[in-house]
């Protein structure tokens, strides 16, 4: 039986129902044998935004509102459950694991407490729902790599390296999200204008994070948001990832997530100090005990509104 657009219709009034827009969904996709077609969800879904929620759905990124499982995931984190005293609880699940640390649904670990706000990021804390412009601080536990993210790369592999000057910087622009995202950048100077993250090779060696994992996935620039991008890495044949950002409305802390052998991890930023080349790594200790002593050091990525 065809789906009639008059079946179903969601206006963004709350959590309960946004639960039953979701389920009303499947239903009616499992009747049409659609249930694994999300593309067929994702257009019926479009049809049925009406007032509020039409839009906040029109503000959302592009990756989001092109993939029904973003789709879905957002509007339960816009539209959460109420709490037994009827109110909207509004918990929010932005805060980052410490990096290599694995979640699952079985037991995630605690998040970290938040960090004390400053006023240069007090407007990003108080989650405006439009997209944030700024700039990527970097601090490193050896001061001469500490600086921006800089908009210039790296001239023999072109993966991203930090500056001194804000003038040099990368500029960014991200819409804020309680799930990996991705990062555009406005200034880029190769033709790729978003941040990514891309290994060597293919090899178990370099391109299997997780536990115990000694591979690293180059900071580097990319085609788009999506999981298949082109990335800027000379010579280099491995994964790509660009989705992978997650930004702290605490503290603007910016982290990277990597999902491998069933669960999630928060990755660490890791800097060569002579090059001042940026990497991602899953597991510093065993990353470093396969390189020379003393090369390599921890950075954090901060973001600096503009």
């Amino acid at each position: 039986m065809p789906v009639e657009e008059t079946e179903i219709v969601f206006t963004g009034s709350d959590g309960a129902e946004a639960e039953r827009f979701i389920n009303r969904l499947r239903r009616i996709a499992r009747a049409e044998g659609k249930l694994r077609d999300k593309e067929w969800m994702l257009d019926l879904a479009l049809t049925c935004l009406e007032g509020d929620a039409l839009r906040w759905h029109s503000r959302l990124p592009r990756e989001v509102r092109n993939d029904w499982d973003a789709l879905e995931d957002a509007l339960l984190e816009k539209y959460p459950p109420s709490s037994p005293t009827g109110e909207p609880n509004r918990r929010s699940s932005f805060e980052p694991t410490p990096a290599g640390t694995p979640t699952s649904a079985a037991g995630a670990a605690p998040a970290p407490a938040p960090a004390p706000i400053s006023e240069l990021t007090r407007s990003f804390i108080q989650l405006n729902l439009g997209p944030q412009t700024g700039l990527v601080k970097v601090v490193a536990d050896d001061p001469s790599v500490s600086g921006y993210l800089a908009r210039s790369m790296d001239p023999q592999y072109s993966i991203m390296v930090t500056c001194t000057n804000a003038a040099d910087a990368l500029r960014i622009q991200f819409w804020p999200a309680s799930y990996p995202h991705g990062i555009e950048i406005l200034n880029s100077a190769t033709r790729l204008t978003w941040m990514g993250a891309t290994h060597w090779d293919n090899s178990d060696v370099s391109a299997q994070l997780g536990k115990g994992s000694r591979a690293s996935a180059a900071l580097t620039t990319t085609s788009s948001p999506t999981s298949t991008p082109t990335s800027s890495y000379v010579g280099a044949k491995g994964p790509t990832k660009s989705g992978i950002w997650n930004v702290s409305p605490f503290d603007g802390s910016i982290t990277a997530s990597w999902d491998a052998d069933g669960c999630s991890y928060n990755l660490q930023l890791v800097a060569i100090i002579s090059k001042k080349h940026l990497f991602l790594v899953s597991n510093y200790e065993a990353y470093c005990a396969s390189r020379p002593k003393g090369t390599r050091c921890k950075a954090r990525m901060i973001f600096e509104p503009a």
